[in-house]
């Protein structure tokens, strides 16, 4: 299967689903060598020596919530003292200046599901 994938992997055509999944389920450590290999070629050949990343705000505009999941401490009421929900204003000033390249808005649910 190994050869196939190295093989298709030369030639950019895409994977099937089987041999996907064959790729997740290896464990031996010389297989997983030659696929790390494979798959540093590959990145270099289509990206070269290209690194990116993205610069990500993760903005919360409110923790009010009108439910009681388990596992959060993030949820207020809306009448507890530090609640809070940020509008729009808010939203431009947190952001405004920053080199940023996504942003990530998140907040407690304010009306039932």
């Amino acid at each position: 299967m190994l050869s196939q994938i190295q093989s298709k992997a030369s030639d950019h055509i895409d994977l099937t689903h089987e041999e996907a999944l064959w790729l997740f389920e290896q464990q031996d450590a010389s297989v997983l060598s030659e696929i790390y290999a494979l798959a540093a070629r590959v990145n270099h050949e289509l990206n070269g020596d290209v690194v990116s990343f993205i610069h990500n705000m993760n903005f919360n505009y409110t923790n009010v919530c009108e439910l009681y999941c388990t596992f959060c401490a993030f949820r207020r009421d809306g009448d507890e003292r530090d609640a809070y929900v940020k509008g729009p204003a808010e939203i431009l000033e947190a952001i405004r200046g920053r080199a940023i390249s996504e942003i990530t808005m998140q907040g407690g649910l304010t009306e039932k599901v």
